[in-house]
C-alpha cells in the first residue's frame, strides 16, 4: 500500500502511527503498557527494507523513551533518536523490571538520568515511595541545559533536590508539573511560563511565594487534596500579585478553600479561569440542617477588571457533577463535583435543588450582565440506576428557574435527555417570550417522540426550531 508513496509521505504516516501508539484516541486501540508501546514502535522498522530506512532516518520516531523498560530497548531507542530532544519517562512504580537486583536497576536508571541530562527535552518521573527517592533526587541535581518541560509525581516528602533542582541550571525550562508535598524552589528558572503544583496546608504559602518569583508566569494550575485545610485559615498580610498570569486553574478543592484562596490572588491580566471544586457541607448554627457552600457567585463578583462581561452561559448536568461555562474575559469553566461533597440526598431534596438552582442562575445576579445565548445539556437518563445528588433532582424546576433568570435570550440550545424540557416549554410557552432560536440535539431515545411537541411549540411561540444531529463521539 505504501510502495507508490513518496518517502516524505511515508515518513509522515509513520510518525502519525507512532503518535497514535503513544497517545491513542480513547476506544481506537487496545490499551498498551509502556513496554508494549516501545515494541510496537520497533516493529515499524521490520516491515521491509524501504520502511526500515525511512524509520531510521526519522529520529522523532524514537524520541519517546520509557526508562523503566528493558535496558536493551532503551539503548536502541536512544541510539536511533540521535541522543537529542528526548522525551524521557521513568515510572518507579512500574512492575515490569527485569533486573534481579532492584538496587542495580535503580543505579542504572539514575546513572542514565545523570549522564544524559543534556539530551532531554521533557522529563516525566513518577515515584510513590521512599525507596529510590534519594538516588533520583541526586540525579535531578544535574544541569539540564535543553530541558523544556517536566512532570514530577512524587508522594514522598524526602526529596532533597527540591532546593537544588538541576543545580539551578535549566535555562530553557518553560513548563513544570510538580505534584508533591514539598515546596519546590523555582526562582532559578525565570523562563517558566506554566506551573502546575499540588498544594496543601504545609506548602500552600511557600508555593505561592516561589511562584511570585517567576516574572513570565502565564499559566498557574493548583491542585488540592480535597481536604478542609488545603488553604490555611489565616490569610497572608498582602495578596499575591501575578501580573502576567492569563490562565488560572484550581482543581480538587473544597469550596471553602477556594473562597479562602481566591482573595489572596491578584490577576490583572486573567483571561481564563477554571475551578473544579466540591461543595462544602456546613451545619447552620440555628437550624439543624446542612447547607452547601459553592463559590461561583463570589468568583463572578470578585474578578478583576477591566473585563468583558459574559453574554452566553452553558450548563451541563451529569449524574455526579455540574459544569457551568461562560464566555467573556475572563472566560469561566466551573465544575461542581458532588462526589467530593459526600452527601447522599433523599428524593426531591431541597438542599440539592437550592444549591443547583443558585449555581445555574448565578450569572443573573451580576450587574449589567445580559445573557443572550443559553445552552443546557441534561445528561441523565430517566432510568438512571444510581441515586446521586443530581439524578434525584427535579430537572423541570431547575429549568424553570434558569429560564426565568435569563429572559432575554435569543438562542436556546438543548441537548441530551431533552424530552422533559420540551414538554415543560409546551406547558409554559411564555418562557420563550423573547422568541429565541431553539436548537435541539436529543439523545436517541427521545428523538422520535419529540416531533409532535416541537410542531406544537413552533406554532404557538413562533420560534425557529432546529433539530441538530448528535456528535459521533457524544
Amino acid at each position: 500500500m505504501l510502495d507508490g508513496l513518496p518517502n516524505e509521505v511515508v515518513a509522515e504516516i509513520l510518525e502519525t502511527y507512532v503518535a497514535q501508539i503513544l497517545n491513542p484516541i480513547p476506544g481506537t486501540l487496545p490499551k498498551l503498557n509502556h513496554k508494549e508501546k516501545m515494541q510496537a514502535i520497533m516493529r515499524v522498522a521490520l516491515i521491509n527494507q524501504r520502511i526500515r530506512d525511512i524509520a531510521l532516518s526519522r529520529p522523532a520516531i524514537w524520541r519517546t523513551i520509557y526508562l523503566h523498560v528493558r535496558p536493551q530497548i532503551v539503548e536502541l531507542f536512544f541510539e536511533r533518536s540521535h541522543q537529542e530532544q528526548i522525551l524521557l519517562y521513568l515510572d518507579l512504580c512500574y512492575g515490569g523490571s527485569h533486573a534481579e537486583n532492584q538496587t542495580e536497576e535503580r543505579e542504572r536508571q539514575t546513572t542514565f538520568l545523570r549522564t544524559n541530562m543534556p539530551a532531554f527535552q521533557h522529563l516525566g518521573i513518577r515515584l510513590r515511595n521512599v525507596e529510590g527517592a534519594e538516588a533520583v533526587s541526586e540525579a535531578l541535581q544535574t544541569p539540564a541545559p535543553n530541558l523544556q518541560s517536566l512532570d514530577f509525581d512524587f508522594s514522598t516528602q524526602d526529596m532533597p533536590c527540591h532546593t537544588n533542582l538541576f543545580a539551578h541550571s535549566a535555562p530553557n525550562l518553560q513548563t513544570a508539573k510538580l505534584f508533591s508535598k514539598v515546596p519546590w524552589h523555582l526562582s532559578p528558572f525565570p523562563s517558566l511560563s506554566a506551573v502546575s503544583a499540588r498544594i496543601g496546608q504545609r506548602n500552600c504559602r511557600k508555593i505561592l511565594s516561589t511562584l511570585l518569583s517567576l516574572p513570565g508566569l502565564e499559566t498557574i494550575n493548583l491542585t488540592g487534596n480535597v481536604e478542609p485545610g488545603d488553604v490555611p485559615l489565616d490569610p497572608p498580610p498582602h495578596p499575591a500579585v501575578f501580573a502576567s498570569c492569563r490562565r488560572l486553574k484550581l482543581e480538587k478543592f473544597e469550596a471553602n478553600c477556594v473562597l479562602r484562596l481566591l482573595p489572596q490572588l491578584r490577576l490583572p491580566a486573567l483571561t481564563s479561569l477554571h475551578i473544579h471544586e466540591g461543595p462544602t457541607a456546613l451545619e447552620t448554627p440555628t437550624v439543624p440542617m446542612t447547607i452547601f457552600t459553592t463559590t461561583i457567585t463570589d468568583t463572578l463578583i470578585s474578578l478583576p477588571g477591566p473585563r468583558i462581561l459574559p453574554s452566553s452561559i452553558s450548563i451541563s448536568i451529569h449524574p455526579r457533577r455540574l459544569i457551568i461555562e461562560t464566555n467573556g474575559t475572563p472566560s469561566i469553566r466551573y465544575l461542581c463535583d458532588w462526589r467530593i461533597a459526600g452527601y447522599t440526598p433523599g428524593p426531591l431534596d431541597p438542599l440539592i435543588f437550592n444549591a443547583v438552582s443558585a449555581l445555574c442562575t448565578a450569572l443573573s445576579t451580576i450587574p449589567n450582565v445580559n445573557v443572550s445565548e443559553l445552552s443546557i445539556l441534561y445528561n441523565i437518563r430517566d432510568n438512571f440506576p444510581e441515586r446521586t445528588a443530581l439524578s434525584c433532582m427535579d430537572i423541570e424546576f431547575i429549568f424553570y428557574r434558569v429560564m426565568e433568570a435569563y429572559p432575554q435570550i435569543n438562542r436556546l440550545h438543548l441537548s441530551g435527555n431533552v424530552e422533559k424540557l420540551v414538554r415543560y416549554l409546551c406547558a409554559d410557552p411564555d418562557l420563550l417570550s423573547s422568541q429565541p432560536r431553539l436548537e435541539l440535539v436529543p439523545d436517541l431515545t427521545s428523538a422520535v417522540t419529540l416531533v409532535p411537541n416541537l410542531v406544537y411549540l413552533e406554532a404557538i411561540t413562533g420560534c425557529e426550531i432546529q433539530v441538530l444531529p448528535r456528535h459521533p463521539l457524544a
